[in-house]
């Protein structure tokens, strides 16, 4: 593969001598500031790669089901793909991801692929329905990403040695109130800054940016603080966070149509939040093309545990805003040693006072 074809190279996976349909990464994964955790769009996209080298050369993915069971480490991953069927016109793929060992599986993908002639062959026109884009998607679809946006120094993901820099752009837009009063729609306009070199590399990358930065946007919608600078703020001050921990739990995708589209020239999400109740949140997410037509709908399932308001500084945010890729325990000592620090604060407060 050409390099100037720099995502599809970065999510590249080589096979295991010896073991059929045994596949590893070829660089280590991205992982999120100071978190030394495989970010959750890298297995999905590089799982989704293992599974297309098992299938025939003109099917392409239409649907996928992802279950995060526990975080991976910065480390290349390993990809195990079981055929449960192929016919003439469809297929279907497991890829258990794991690290250390065969048995610890980091997520588990169930992948559905379609011949790419049986959906151009597609239904009569007067039975075709999509959700159509609002005039407000249309326009945004159609605008660039701003050069000059302060997000694009955001979040930006961390590169293990010799890896590729991650190829893509995001800025944040703002939140729009729909019909319902209790719903509200958050946008993100992103776009993957390398060509891309046919469809098979389109599709891997929409299932990479399906994962990007939907995690948060029940607390955005909500106006709950978790970190993160607000929007437009050209300085990138943090704000403080209640936020413990927040973890996908299901993440599942549906393409729309397979082709027709390009990543490289921008991709809208709008992404809202069905329902929230307990510690579990659903998300929906609809992505777009540069002309907001629907390339897939994408529903993902999250928990979030909160933590009592507390003072913190700037490292503190950071840490608490990527919880998300943390082991249980590593919950529990951060947590003790947050404890810790508050309680120091405020014991030297006391002192200053009696002073």
């Amino acid at each position: 593969m050409a390099d100037r074809y720099v995502f599809e190279r970065s999510v590249t996976v080589k096979p295991i001598e010896g073991k059929p349909n045994h596949f590893t990464s070829v660089y280590r994964p991205w992982s999120w500031p100071l978190v030394q955790r495989a970010a959750g769009s890298v297995p999905m996209t590089e799982g989704t790669a293992a599974a297309y080298k098992t299938v025939p050369p003109d099917f392409e993915l239409h649907c996928a089901q992802v279950q995060f069971l526990k975080a991976g480490k910065n480390e290349a991953l390993r990809y195990k793909v079981v055929e449960l069927m192929t016919t003439s016109n469809f297929a279907s793929r497991n890829v258990f991801v794991t690290q250390d060992s065969d048995s610890d599986y980091k997520c588990v993908l169930l992948l559905s692929f379609q011949k790419r002639s049986v959906t151009s062959r597609g239904w009569p026109a007067q039975y075709e329905y999509t959700r159509p884009p609002s005039r407000e998607a249309i326009e945004l679809a159609a605008r660039p990403v701003n050069d000059h946006s302060p997000d694009l120094g955001l979040f930006k993901l961390g590169v293990a040695e010799g890896t590729p820099d991650p190829p893509f752009i995001c800025q944040r837009i703002h939140i729009t109130q729909e019909s319902d009063p209790n719903l509200k729609t958050y946008r993100t306009k992103y776009r993957i800054t390398s060509p891309i070199s046919g469809p098979t590399g389109q599709i891997l990358a929409i299932v990479f940016l399906s994962d990007v930065f939907t995690l948060e946007v029940p607390l955005i919608v909500h106006s709950v603080p978790f970190g993160p600078p607000m929007l437009g703020d050209a300085t990138l001050t943090p704000a403080a966070t209640r936020l413990q921990s927040f973890t996908s739990l299901t993440h599942t995708m549906r393409f729309a149509r397979l082709e027709g589209f390009d990543a490289h020239q921008g991709v809208l999400c709008e992404m809202q939040v069905r329902w929230t109740k307990g510690r579990r949140a659903l998300n929906t997410m609809y992505m777009r093309d540069c002309k907001g037509e629907l390339i897939a709908t994408v529903d993902q399932e999250v928990t979030l545990e909160f933590v009592l308001k507390c003072e913190v500084d700037e490292l503190n945010f950071m840490k608490q805003a990527y919880f998300v890729f943390k082991t249980e325990e590593e919950f529990e000592r951060d947590a003790k040693a947050l404890k810790s620090r508050t309680a120091k604060q405020i014991a030297e407060a006391a002192k200053r006072s009696r002073l």
